[in-house]
């Protein structure tokens, strides 16, 4: 393939991965080239400066952002299905996306839709996670988020797919090289205790939000979350919808007894467990 052609799509890769999938034929005209490691290199530095320009910036929503970075990750992998791209510019996103407040609820809604995160956009990560999601087994150590774990330890070597480390790869390359995009985004944070932290104060937050006990989409999200994530890793969100549902069973029995007709506009008590509860700010 032409070297001018090739650096010319390297340059409207930022466009192409915003399209995609519907620019996966452009987004096909790189891969025979990107054999060649100085045209890899060229590809990571060009669609790396874009992304620093068009992308990471105060002005970009968190949606956006997310939304890019998941088909960042598929365009890609149909690039360089090693995954040394990926590697190279993968990692200022992420951390650029680790430091936004509202990750994580943007990352939930991202799976399990509602609010503005419903529509197309990420359609095949929701897929990804009804597959995930109907696996026997899946938990914390079976599951598909713990079989791709984004350290590089000695064990590797004994993988008898084990493959040396490409010498033009990026120094998350081990973290790149995961088929699962959702582990990827769990791994935005330095480990997977933390996305679960954060996901529990988002799950507080949300629950001392609701209004009238009516915490049916907090329920639903937990659940789907509990197949792919496993029970014991959601544990303490299981104990503060408990809660929400002891809270509005006492406050029923309460006003039962003292027949209050207007009790619906009165204030509604939450009782919490407080070793379960996280701290907020």
């Amino acid at each position: 393939m032409d070297v001018e052609l090739t650096k010319g799509r390297a340059f409207q890769l930022f466009d192409l991965i915003a399209d995609w999938p519907d620019s996966t034929p452009a987004v096909g005209d790189l891969k025979e080239s990107i054999s060649q490691t100085s045209l890899r290199l060229f590809i990571s530095q060009t669609l790396s400066a874009s992304l620093r320009k068009r992308l990471l910036h105060p002005g970009a929503r968190t949606r956006d952002i997310l939304q890019l970075y998941v088909s960042l990750v598929y365009a890609v992998r149909h690039i360089d299905p090693q995954g040394i791209v990926l590697s190279r510019v993968a990692g200022p996103i992420r951390r650029y996306l680790r430091a936004r407040p509202d990750i994580v609820h943007v990352i939930v809604s991202s799976l399990l839709g509602g609010g503005d995160e419903d529509d197309a956009g990420f359609e095949q990560l929701r897929s990804e996670l009804d597959a995930a999601g109907a696996e026997v087994g899946t938990g914390p150590a079976t599951g598909a988020a713990g079989r791709h774990d984004t350290s590089e330890s000695p064990t590797d070597y004994l993988d008898p797919n084990w493959t040396p480390r490409p010498i033009d790869a990026g120094p998350s390359y081990r973290q790149s090289r995961s088929a699962d995009v959702i582990a990827m985004l769990v791994s935005i944070f330095d480990d997977r205790a933390t996305f679960v932290k954060a996901l529990e104060v988002s799950t507080a937050r949300a629950l001392l939000k609701s209004r009238g006990y009516d915490v049916q989409t907090e329920y639903r999200n937990n659940e789907v979350l509990k197949r792919r994530f496993g029970d014991a890793a959601l544990a303490r969100c299981d104990v503060m919808l408990q809660d929400v549902v002891d809270s509005r069973r006492t406050d029923a029995s309460v006003w039962s007894v003292l027949e209050q007709a207007q009790h619906d506009a009165a204030m509604k008590p939450l009782i919490t467990s407080r070793h379960f509860w996280p701290d907020l700010e």
